[in-house]
């Protein structure tokens, strides 16, 4: 994830079951280290709104960092990397994508972007929006199967907003995932295809 010095973000993190049911109630911590020395910059508690985990922050130098997501006993562990720039003549048309620092540069405060300049925005939005729905946010399984009460196979679609999810309308992709199992019941292989 790319942000920007100085500017609050927020952590956002979901804990789905093994059917894909969002699990609320849990204590979950974060902590964001600085990756150059490993030194921790924040640590605490998130809060949880509406079975999502959040914690927002603000990063007060320029660096990678990596956000560390510790979750109760049975759960899964998560991490991201965050990159932190400067904000630099940022323009307001362009205050909402992550994009690499020169792209962001180059549509700002100049006369007019080029045409190049401006298709290459709109393939880094669509990127950022596959990212979202991968990471958990706005995505539906669908056609499970399970093999005794472990998941086989199932077909998951991200979506451009909650209400699109809800709806079962504008997917904005479509993958399928397959998983197998050793005897004991432990995960295998996972793989994940777009279709």
């Amino acid at each position: 994830m790319r942000i920007f010095k100085n500017l609050p973000y927020k952590l956002e993190l979901s804990i789905v079951d093994l059917v894909g049911n969002f699990v609320s109630g849990l204590s979950v911590n974060y902590e964001i280290r600085k990756c150059i020395d490993d030194s921790i910059i924040y640590s605490g508690i998130m809060l949880e709104i509406n079975s999502i985990y959040t914690k927002e922050i603000i990063l007060t130098e320029v660096g990678e960092f990596r956000a560390k997501y510790i979750t109760p006993e049975g759960y899964e562990n998560g991490f991201e990397t965050i990159i932190v720039d400067e904000y630099d003549n940022y323009k307001a048309d362009v205050s909402n994508l992550a994009l690499d620092s020169t792209v962001a540069k180059e549509t700002t405060l100049n006369t007019k972007a080029s045409q190049a300049s401006i298709d290459a925005i709109k393939t880094e939005t669509d990127k950022i929006k596959f990212i979202l729905g991968l990471s958990q946010e706005n995505y539906k399984l669908f056609d499970i199967v399970y093999s005794g009460d472990l998941i086989t196979s199932t077909t998951i679609k991200t979506y451009p907003s909650a209400i699109d999810c809800e709806n079962n309308t504008n997917p904005l992709a479509t993958y399928s995932v397959v998983a197998t199992y050793d005897l004991d019941g432990k995960l295998l292989t996972y793989q994940v295809k777009k279709e």
